[in-house]
């Protein structure tokens, strides 16, 4: 009996280290050291290679305007890809949840009023800007 408690004693401790490692890597922990480690990157890319250098040149040739460029486009993409689909099936879910037509009004005016209002406006200003720029400058 007395080395059943001693083994549970003895597994406390092990287990506690075991739950402190894992808790140390969680996905925030990764998240902050990625976003350190890309910091001290473009700081090292900035500060380092000086001007005219051949290293200069290679860092704006094939890290910046290939590799960096090209991984944020795709990112940038695919976050576009998840994004559009998932405001989608959100809005026909809650357009198939609501049960009442009077809410399925008031849903359709906020949902319409607030996807397409906002593009809309930038483009109705720019069409009248335009006509009244160009009205007025054919005036002068």
């Amino acid at each position: 009996m007395t080395d059943s408690l001693q083994s549970g004693q003895q597994d406390a401790p092990d287990q506690a280290s075991e739950h402190h490692e894992h808790k140390k890597d969680t996905l925030t922990f990764r998240i902050f050291l990625g976003l350190a480690l890309g910091f001290c990157v473009g700081l090292v890319m900035y500060y380092v290679p000086s001007e005219g250098s051949d290293l200069a040149a290679w860092v704006q040739e094939y890290l910046i305007d290939g590799v960096f460029l090209v991984g944020g486009k795709i990112f940038v993409n695919l976050l576009k890809l998840m994004i559009v689909p998932l405001v989608l099936v959100s809005l026909i879910c809650g357009v198939i949840a609501s049960e009442e037509s009077k809410s399925l009004g008031r849903l359709g005016t906020k949902t319409s009023s607030s996807t397409l209002l906002p593009p809309a406006l930038p483009s109705a200003w720019r069409c009248w800007w335009r006509k009244w720029w160009t009205r007025g400058r054919a005036l002068t």
